[in-house]
């Protein structure tokens, strides 16, 4: 999602990485075997709560997954 928006906090490349994995099994197994994960396209902390809706919305109207973590 291309936003120049101060209000979000762009994740790292090994942020977007970490969030590819889950903790399954498998996963951990592939990565462990060195076989290619596909990486998350971003990691984005909204700042606010409006910072949020506007991901949501924006993320609806590219047709893009969310992922909520922690």
């Amino acid at each position: 999602m291309a936003s120049t928006d101060s209000s979000f906090e762009r994740g790292s490349a090994s942020e977007r990485e970490a969030a590819a994995r889950d903790c399954w099994p498998r996963n951990q197994l592939d990565y462990l075997a060195g076989r290619p994960l596909p990486a998350a396209a971003g990691v984005l902390r909204p700042r606010d709560l409006e910072a949020l809706r506007a991901l949501v919305i924006a993320a609806r109207e590219q047709g893009r997954r969310l992922v909520p973590a922690g």
